[in-house]
């Protein structure tokens, strides 16, 4: 396990925003709390149970429960907001919102190859404001746009055109966007997007393995993480359990193990991709025993993208009818 410890100084400026966080992780939602949800019996009992959350201030202008979809998106605006005022070094928070950046230009560039409107999908919590890139792409003036995301704009382009495929777009831009998020100078950071990269291609690994896919591997490997993508394609030929001989020697065995178990017990990627989760929230749990530091102020933000995530999965879920076992058995908590 890697920690910020080996890297980490104490900033005095960040007293404050560490004791803001340190009062807003009160109010995370714990374990036993998902797990009452998931018990509830439907939907409007799930919206009962926030009644005493912060979700609960949209509820007078949303029409619950079906509108949670724009609760979660109000949520996620205000935590970011909120992040940005407390983050004092803002080339963190510039970089943790280029992923936004990233996603847009897939977005508008995937409109633009169908001829669709796709800016219903944009998010506005990029750096460049969303007006602006969507004037970018309307006059097709790519140069105007920092070089990383230029550059991954024609790296999109010069894929999809390859073979037409829209999934070849999104892999070229993934690549270049992770190889800048990890070459961020703050140690935490890349920390934590360099071991991403890592879990992302272990998830990647197993579903060309098990799918029985895997051409052009040197393009699907993301790039910047602490495996090199050249030696994920060399132990890529060999069977799952070589493959697991290659990722004992590194910090990633149990996420794994875990696939391997998941996979021939259920015919599911489930437990592969909890556990890769759990060790990413095990690495940003560290943060706790720092008092000086941008460190707990980026920590609480992924941990409030991961519980929106189980909250927009769970009224899915119940939407769907999905029973109670099988829906705690995919929260991450």
């Amino acid at each position: 396990m890697y920690s910020f410890f080996d890297y980490a100084v104490e900033d005095e400026k960040y007293a404050y925003s560490v004791g803001r966080i340190r009062a807003l992780e009160n109010y995370l939602l714990d374990r036993q709390k998902f797990e009452r949800m998931a018990d509830a019996l439907g939907v409007d009992e799930i919206t009962r149970q926030l009644s005493d959350t912060s979700y609960a201030k949209y509820f007078g202008e949303i029409a619950m429960p079906y509108g949670y979809e724009d609760m979660l998106k109000r949520e996620r605006w205000d935590t970011y907001k909120t992040v940005d005022g407390l983050l004092i070094d803002k080339q963190i928070y510039e970089r943790i919102v280029s992923v936004f950046d990233f996603y847009n230009i897939k977005v508008l560039l995937k409109g633009k190859i169908m001829e669709k409107n796709t800016d219903a999908y944009l998010i506005p919590l990029s750096n460049i404001p969303i007006e602006d890139i969507k004037v970018v792409f309307q006059n097709e003036y790519y140069e105007s746009l920092p070089e990383y995301l230029a550059t991954a704009v024609n790296a999109g382009i010069e894929a999809y055109y390859e073979k037409k495929d829209s999934q070849r777009l999104s892999f070229a831009i993934d690549r270049i966007m992770y190889k800048y998020l990890c070459g961020v100078d703050y140690p935490f950071l890349r920390i934590y997007f360099k071991m991403n990269a890592d879990i992302i291609n272990i998830y990647t690994i197993f579903r060309l393995k098990f799918t029985g896919r895997g051409s052009n591997l040197s393009k699907v490997f993301l790039e910047g993480g602490y495996i090199p993508s050249e030696e994920i394609v060399k132990v890529f030929s060999e069977n799952i359990d070589t493959i697991a001989g290659f990722y004992s020697r590194t910090s990633y065995q149990q996420i794994v193990n875990e696939g391997i178990l998941g996979f021939r017990e259920e015919n599911s990627f489930v437990k592969l991709e909890r556990a890769g989760e759990k060790f990413m929230d095990d690495f940003l749990k560290t943060t706790r025993y720092i008092s000086l530091g941008a460190e707990p102020v980026i920590a609480y933000l992924f941990f409030k993208e991961k519980e929106i995530k189980n909250i927009r999965m769970l009224f899915v879920a119940k939407l769907n009818k999905m029973e109670s076992d099988i829906i705690k058995g995919r929260l991450v908590i």
